[in-house]
């Protein structure tokens, strides 16, 4: 499976339109930014001649959560699953823990080259001494 595959799928296709999901989160570790979904309508444009984004999140509750934000949280760590890259899961502060991945690129082919697994957002620091880190700032960590 190459990259490409992993990122973007088509999710339905018929005569007149072609759907395709791209799962920005799962490598950014973030959503994607409004910049970020204008510059990809923009290289989509020179391809296609129109295309309609939609960029949505998906949020799903059974029962009535108010009140009950701790038991949420509690239970929001300890998800865990499958993604087209590789297991995810949620730490205590619900931030992602996943495996990254190093590719060479060379001639337009990519080879892997190295899987991190469990990348969480110390990126390997003991959590208290990364906590104990003053904040990124202009200043810290130092450029000379």
């Amino acid at each position: 499976m190459q990259p490409d595959d992993l990122i973007a799928f088509p999710a339905s296709a018929d005569a007149d339109r072609l759907d395709i999901r791209v799962n920005f989160g799962v490598f950014a570790g973030r959503e994607a930014t409004a910049a970020e979904l204008d510059d990809l309508a923009r290289e989509l444009v020179l391809e296609v001649g129109e295309v309609s984004i939609v960029a949505e999140q998906r949020h799903e509750a059974g029962g009535d959560v108010e009140g009950e934000d701790q038991a949420l949280r509690e239970a929001m760590s300890s998800l865990e699953w499958e993604t087209p890259i590789g297991p995810v899961k949620l730490d205590e502060n619900r931030q992602a823990i996943a495996n990254n991945y190093l590719f060479k690129v060379t001639g337009g082919e990519s080879a892997l080259i190295d899987t991190v697994e469990d990348v969480n957002q110390t990126l390997g620091v003991d959590r208290d001494e990364y906590i104990a880190q003053p904040t990124n700032d202009r200043e810290n960590p130092s450029c000379p």
